[in-house]
């Protein structure tokens, strides 16, 4: 059998780099959405924008990285 799994090796080597990838991936974006509603809340806290405007632009923002858009 040893022969046959040495040939297994780069599938499983392209599976993992795929999963590490994703995690990576999520792992960007929910840092830059977190740093963009940080920023929208000190905004809120400044006084520079109503409760309506702080809820719009929250909701913008998540829709802006939901998986769904």
């Amino acid at each position: 059998m040893w022969p046959l799994s040495v040939l297994w090796d780069p599938f499983s080597g392209y599976q993992g780099a795929e999963a590490i990838n994703y995690r990576e991936t999520k792992a960007v974006v929910g840092k830059s959405m977190n740093k963009e509603l940080q920023a929208l809340a000190d905004e809120k806290a400044m006084g520079s924008l109503s409760e309506e405007q702080y809820v719009l632009r929250r909701r913008e923002i998540e829709k802006k990285y939901s998986p769904d858009a």
